[in-house]
């Protein structure tokens, strides 16, 4: 299963440099073999008998990577159902402190099965950005005005306040680094 996305650095591939760009929230254990796939994620995300005659159409080739030689629809499912729920999660509105929490333990679930460079992710990641970013407005809101008749209390501690701040910027940062390199 690739792991890893390839990406040219200026307009004129061939010619233009090639550098190898790796985007898993955890890394790549030191040692694990780096792969790319050069198929769409529209491709990559499908389920193992439709991703096979989408590639191959027949042809006789397999492919060897661990997620297509393994036995295991568990992987195909977890991605669909990760894909669905996070979806349903980040539709929430206003965004809660549970939904944001899931939607991000989603999102971990995806990149662990498809750890590499995907637009979809990149659209998650912003996404989840602007819920903990909305998150983080009303309890600063919430902090300046005690008096409100607050339904839904978001404030937290000043240490998990600053958590999710950093979590905020990491989320922004890395998709922006994503669509640049998605984009060329």
């Amino acid at each position: 299963r690739p792991n890893a996305a390839a990406f040219s650095l200026r307009k004129g591939f061939p010619k233009g440099r090639r550098m190898l760009h790796i985007i898993a929230t955890d890394g790549v254990p030191r040692g694990e073999e780096i792969t790319v796939s050069d198929e769409t994620e529209a491709i990559l995300c499908l389920p193992k008998l439709e991703r096979s005659h989408k590639l191959f159409r027949g042809s006789g080739f397999k492919c060897e990577c661990r997620r297509c030689t393994e036995d295991d629809s568990k992987v195909d499912e977890c991605i669909a159902q990760a894909l669905a729920r996070m979806q349903t999660l980040l539709a929430v509105r206003p965004p809660t402190d549970e939904s944001t929490k899931e939607a991000l333990s989603c999102f971990k679930e995806l990149d662990k099965a498809l750890p590499f460079s995907m637009q979809i992710k990149a659209k998650a990641k912003v996404l989840l950005a602007w819920a903990f970013t909305e998150l983080n407005n009303r309890a600063a809101w919430q902090e300046e005005h005690p008096g409100a008749n607050i339904v839904q209390w978001t404030g937290l501690d000043a240490e998990a306040q600053e958590q999710r701040l950093k979590d905020t910027k990491k989320l922004f940062e890395t998709a922006a680094k994503d669509f640049e390199y998605l984009l060329g």
